[in-house]
């Protein structure tokens, strides 16, 4: 009886609390994560705008914090900034929004305002037919800001101005944004001529009838429209040799494949006495150092290249022609190094609206160009006398048809300006800075004067064989190296004593201290000085040195006595370091002292010293017991030009050996 009690009260417990089970709710679903909070963990990279800049958000990092205390790095985009405003100057707080949450960061927009405009790039089509509309394909403008930011410009027709295509002739367009303008060049085509020649059977026709063209003084004028490439311009060439004539030759409605003219070296070239080139010519093939471009074209007096917008420097299609007497290139937008080098004909250049770029050594070797002519819509460049000018007529880019006794009144001289001229005297008052090889090679100057000059650029003087003496004035504060190199009679430098920088003695330019040697152009003979520390081309080129004792110096520049051919002694008892190429070209070099400790050496210091040049070995002397501090410190030196450690002692040098005291 108590058993089966204990069973049913049991068996009733159990039901209760499956009761009491069945009433609790299932446990809840987890919680999706939702955003909490935006914060900038990391500014974009460019925080401070120019006035009309884009937002750039690169570097830009955006952190979400999520309920659940987890976080993520967010995507932005522009559509989720707000508050960016680059039309007004000033500091602007940008919003960042993603769903729903917010947090900022700042960027500047700088006061800068628009100062000048630029042509970078000229558009890709600069020759039209009459009434063709203009193409800006490819034009870029930059503009430069008042805090020397820069940016590219958008450029639309609205923006153009001075282009007329109902008349045929160059085309000065002016760009204007924002009241500031530049320009650019093209040309409209005038309409075919009458007498267009169209094949080459009608061009042998028309010249076995043609009067004149016996003598290239009365050449036959020739309008020529044919296809040029596939052969075609060897078949005009032939045909005007088969004739025998000399011909003005007008190519500018012939037709080429692809956009460089090929002048060549065709029988006929010798006929050629002027040339225009086709309209589509926008660069002519470079010829070779020996050969220029126009080598066979000996009686080519006058180019024209309508649509040349470049000579490459040293690219040789001019340089060394000694025959053409006028070139006009009326869509160049440069003009490279040395690119009519040599021209001794060349008596007139005109220069295009469009030219932005040309190097001072470009007209170098010019003597007989007197006419100098450049687009008034040029921004950057201007003509005067014979002379190339910058734009406000400040700086001399080149005279190279100077001679005799030429007064300046520019601010400044340009590199290459008088090269190879025949000044005999310059005299500029206003001139504070002269640019490197200013009067390279000018032999027949004598006499200098430049008062107010404050810096001198590298060789500005180099070569000047003639020049005797030469006075410094108080303001000049920088001469970079080699500036009288080659001055082997400028015996007299003179320096204003109210300069701080360089003082003078005996021939040679200081410091002020008088304790570093920077030039020495008439060193010749055996010399001893007592300074301190030998600059960077002191002795170059002083071909009558023989020897020189430095008791004092512990610092040797690099450089110091390269191409000094007849230098055989050289005594350096406390130097402590020697630079690069110090003894480079120095073909006599027998003997060098050197103390006990070895010097710092730079690179190639004994280079091209080699004994197919030079005919003796070079012994190093140094203190005994020392040797071998120097073969640890340099390596083994060379026991035949092809041994050593060449980039210590250079390459192709003589035998090298160091023996003791």
């Amino acid at each position: 009886m108590k058993l089966n009690y204990c069973k049913s009260a049991l068996f009733a417990l159990l039901a209760a609390f499956a009761v009491i089970l069945a009433g609790c709710p299932d446990e809840p679903p987890p919680e999706t994560p939702y955003l909490v909070s935006l914060t900038v963990s990391a500014p974009p990279t460019k925080t401070v705008y120019a006035l009309g800049e884009a937002l750039d958000l690169t570097g830009l990092v955006v952190t979400g914090t999520y309920s659940g205390g987890f976080t993520k790095t967010e995507a932005v985009s522009p559509a989720n900034v707000s508050g960016y405003d680059s039309s007004v100057a000033g500091e602007k707080t940008l919003t960042v929004t993603i769903n729903g949450k917010t947090t900022t960061f700042t960027v500047t927009v700088a006061l800068a305002a628009l100062q000048s405009i630029a042509v970078s790039s000229p558009p890709t089509k600069t020759v039209y037919a009459l009434e063709e509309a203009l193409d800006l394909t490819g034009l870029v403008v930059t503009g430069t800001y008042s805090d020397n930011s820069t940016q590219t410009q958008t450029v639309s027709l609205s923006n153009i101005s001075g282009y007329d295509s109902s008349v045929a002739g160059e085309k000065t367009l002016t760009v204007t944004i924002n009241g500031k303008t530049t320009t650019f060049a093209v040309t409209v085509k005038p309409p075919r001529p009458d007498n267009m020649i169209e094949s080459i059977s009608e061009l042998a026709s028309y010249l076995s009838n043609a009067s004149g063209g016996s003598a290239a003084a009365d050449p036959v004028s020739v309008a020529l429209a044919v296809n040029l490439g596939d052969g075609g311009w060897a078949s005009v060439l032939s045909a005007i040799n088969s004739a025998g004539k000399f011909v003005d030759l007008d190519l500018s409605w012939s037709t080429m494949s692809g956009t460089e003219f090929n002048p060549g070296t065709g029988a006929g070239a010798d006929k050629v006495a002027s040339l225009a080139l086709p309209y589509g010519a926008q660069s002519i093939k470079a010829g070779t150092y020996s050969d220029s471009a126009f080598k066979a074209f000996t009686n080519l007096k006058t180019i024209i290249g309508t649509g040349i917008t470049a000579i490459d420097a040293y690219s040789y299609v001019f340089r060394n022609n000694t025959v053409i007497t006028s070139v006009s290139l009326l869509a160049a937008t440069s003009i490279g190094g040395s690119a009519f080098y040599g021209c001794a004909s060349l008596a007139s250049i005109s220069l295009s609206a469009s030219l932005t770029t040309i190097s001072g050594s470009a007209l170098s070797g010019c003597p007989a160009l007197t006419n100098i002519t450049v687009d008034e819509g040029n921004t950057t460049f201007s003509a005067s006398g014979g002379m190339l000018l910058d734009k406000a007529g400040t700086t001399l880019i080149a005279y190279p048809s100077a001679s005799g006794a030429i007064t300046l009144s520019v601010a400044a001289i340009g590199s290459d300006a008088f090269y190879n001229t025949k000044i005999t005297s310059i005299t500029a008052s206003s001139v504070a800075s002269i640019g490197s090889d200013a009067f390279y090679n000018c032999d027949n100057l004598v006499s200098v004067s430049l008062p107010a000059v404050v810096s001198i650029g590298s060789a500005a003087f180099s070569y000047c064989r003639n020049l005797v003496s030469i006075s410094l004035p108080a303001s000049l504060t920088t001469i970079e190296p080699r500036v009288f190199s080659g001055c082997t009679a400028l015996t007299n430098i003179t320096v204003d004593e109210g300069n701080t920088t360089f003082s003078a003695s005996g021939g040679m330019l200081l410091d002020k201290a008088g304790t570093t040697l920077i030039a020495y152009p008439s060193a010749s003979g055996a010399i001893t000085l007592s300074v301190a520390a030998i600059g960077s081309d002191a002795f170059y080129s002083c071909d009558s040195l023989t020897s020189v004792s430095l008791p004092a110096a512990v610092s040797i520049g690099s450089d110091v006595f390269i191409y000094c051919r007849n230098l055989v002694s050289v005594s350096l008892p406390v130097a402590v370091s020697i630079g690069s190429d110090a003894f480079y070209f120095c073909t006599s070099l027998t003997s060098v002292s050197l103390p006990a400790t070895p010097p710092s050496l730079g690179s190639d210091v004994f280079a091209h010293t080699q004994s197919s040049y030079g005919s003796s070995a070079i012994t190093i002397t140094v203190p005994s017991g020392s040797s071998s501090e120097y073969t640890s410190a340099w390596g083994v030196p060379a026991a035949t030009a092809a041994e050593g450690n060449t980039s210590k002692y250079g390459s192709s040098h003589n035998a090298i050996s160091i023996v003791e005291s």
